[in-house]
């Protein structure tokens, strides 16, 4: 990392309380900002409180190329976690005729991030005179994969899409083991049914 320095005034220590106070505001909202979240959609005009039981749609043959997603393995997991998580809500799994029909879908997509931030606050010795400065080091960048899990509920009778939901993860081993995937679809799952 290559580091820039800012040197300020001499150094009266008056001041710094209320800069660490607007460097914390700032590290906060930028850790905030990282965070990945669920995120769904719905129809309008949906009456979801008709819809009492599901079944699995048929599965389209979609391949994303990647030996974490395109597994039998992960298949089970997501349709496990996703069964559990439906169940838990009190819907019921009915194969012969059920009211909404199940599905979802992975993606997977090389992402770039900024990683190593750093901002110092400190007192240097110039010239004789200590003096205030600012470290500011820019940032490595790195390239990672990024997987999307996307679970469908679609009218059974209308043939619609009334409900999708969505989280993004790093596509690595850790982040789709099978405490992981439940996790992901459980909080994927808690927007349904809308409020």
């Amino acid at each position: 990392m290559s580091h820039i320095n800012l040197v300020f005034f001499k150094s009266p220590i008056a001041g710094t309380t209320a800069l660490r106070r607007v460097f914390l505001l700032v590290g906060v909202l930028l850790l905030n900002a990282c965070a990945t979240s669920p995120h769904s959609e719905s129809a309008k005009d949906v009456d979801f409180s008709r819809y009492q039981s599901f079944a699995w749609a048929p599965k389209e043959v979609q391949e994303v190329e990647d030996p974490i997603l395109d597994s039998a393995i992960m298949d089970e997991r997501v349709k496990a976690a996703v069964l559990s998580a439906l169940v838990a809500r009190g819907f019921v799994e009915n194969t012969d005729n059920p009211d909404m029909l199940v599905t979802y879908h992975s993606t997977s997509k090389d992402r770039i991030r900024a990683i190593g931030y750093g901002i110092g606050l400190g007192y240097r010795n110039y010239d004789s005179y200590w003096r205030r400065s600012i470290q500011f080091a820019t940032p490595d960048v790195e390239s990672y994969e990024e997987a999307v899990l996307i679970i469908d509920l679609v009218d059974r009778v209308q043939d619609r899409l009334i409900w999708r939901g969505w989280r993004s993860a790093a596509l690595t081993q850790k982040n789709f083991s099978e405490e992981n995937v439940v996790r992901m679809v459980d909080k994927i799952i808690v927007g349904f049914p809308p409020q």
